[in-house]
């Protein structure tokens, strides 16, 4: 079911959301909340367009824009029955920067226009619409489109990601029935606890098989492996490094059936002691059926909820700064490397619209 919103009544409900918000809480009100959307079903350049220009003046009177985006398509297996490679297939996940390429060139040239400096969130996103599909988007599998996902969109100025859903179908996060929470919970909740607001530039090159050259190398094998950076979330400082500046921390996905990539890292990250965080099906024998497990390993362990309490998530060490770092076949996770000595990562992030951020 799908709904237009003339734009001059989505404008006029704008301009009273404004009047209201300032009314009760005036306009330089620290705790003012913030007047966000329009929250679209997809982002449509054309339409986002049109509908700034009929903001006109009152445009300032919004402080995020936001979209929602279901980029595996339908979650019925009749309308969608290849979503296995939805998830799995490099060159498809890539189809998601098509939307995040547009939706960030359409903030940064109202910023451009002297605007203002507007926000961009993902106001929504479950993976596939119509309330997901079992054993996809509550499972192992699911974690791929999702990290990557949040790498992607983090790394194009959106500052915010709305998961669809916490209760409900079956993308939710928690599992009502069994009690139990999904893999994605876990990813999500590493990724808050990791991955700070200061995000940096992360690019694999020469990539090849153990004893062959780059060129005799086929190019997918490179395209398997996405590496995303950012500076450490201060939770994992407090805890883990003593607060201590200039960490980094490496959000990773091994899309490979069976190659496991080993890294090569640069600079003073490879010198760092380093905390893992391998994410992989607790049945990765089996090819297969691993894929649509309801639970997920951490650095070996199944992950269970018991007694009504969420298990701890506690990284694995490497001390031994001469091991390599070895990425296994169908697996996503997180690397923190403490000792980074990362100069970005020396200072804190810059405030948006003079709120602080926390790193």
């Amino acid at each position: 079911v799908g709904a237009r919103v003339p734009d001059r009544e989505m404008v006029s409900g704008f301009v009273k959301l404004h009047e209201m918000i300032t009314e009760l809480w005036g306009k330089h009100n620290p705790s003012r909340p913030l007047v966000i959307g329009p929250d679209s079903s997809v982002f449509d350049m054309e339409w986002y367009l049109e509908f700034a220009i009929r903001m006109g003046k009152n445009l300032y009177m919004i402080d995020v824009f936001t979209y929602h985006i279901y980029s595996l398509g339908p979650g019925s297996p009749l309308l969608n029955p290849n979503m296995t490679d939805h998830m799995l297939n490099a060159t498809k996940l890539d189809t998601l920067h098509v939307t995040t390429d547009n939706a960030q060139r359409f903030v940064h040239t109202l910023r451009e226009g002297g605007r203002k400096n507007f926000q961009l969130w993902c106001g929504e996103a479950g993976g596939a619409y119509n309330s997901g599909r079992n054993l996809y988007t509550n499972s192992f599998i699911s974690g791929f489109w999702f990290l990557d996902q949040l790498g992607t969109m983090a790394s194009q100025s959106h500052q915010t990601y709305c998961r669809q859903t916490l209760i409900g179908g079956y993308y939710g996060l928690l599992n009502i029935t069994t009690m139990n929470v999904n893999p994605d919970y876990y990813t999500a909740v590493l990724w808050r606890r990791l991955m700070g607001r200061k995000v940096l530039q992360a690019t694999v090159n020469n990539t090849h098989y153990q004893g062959q050259s780059v060129k005799d190398t086929p190019y997918y094998v490179g395209e398997n492996i996405r590496i995303y950076a950012h500076c450490t979330h201060r939770w994992f400082l407090e805890k883990h490094a003593n607060k201590k500046r200039g960490s980094l921390t490496l959000a990773f996905i091994n899309l490979s059936t069976h190659v496991k990539h080993t890294l090569n890292l640069d600079g003073a990250v490879k010198s760092s002691v380093r905390a893992e965080y391998i994410m992989q099906s607790p049945r990765k024998k089996d090819e297969h059926l691993g894929l649509y497990a309801h639970h997920v390993q951490l650095n070996g362990k199944t992950l269970r909820v018991l007694n009504n309490k969420i298990p701890d998530l506690p990284p694995n060490w490497v001390f031994d700064r001469s091991k390599p770092l070895v990425i296994p076949p169908l697996s996503y996770g997180y690397i923190v490397f403490p000792d980074a000595k990362n100069q970005a990562c020396l200072t804190p992030p810059i405030p948006l619209n003079g709120r602080p951020l926390k790193q």
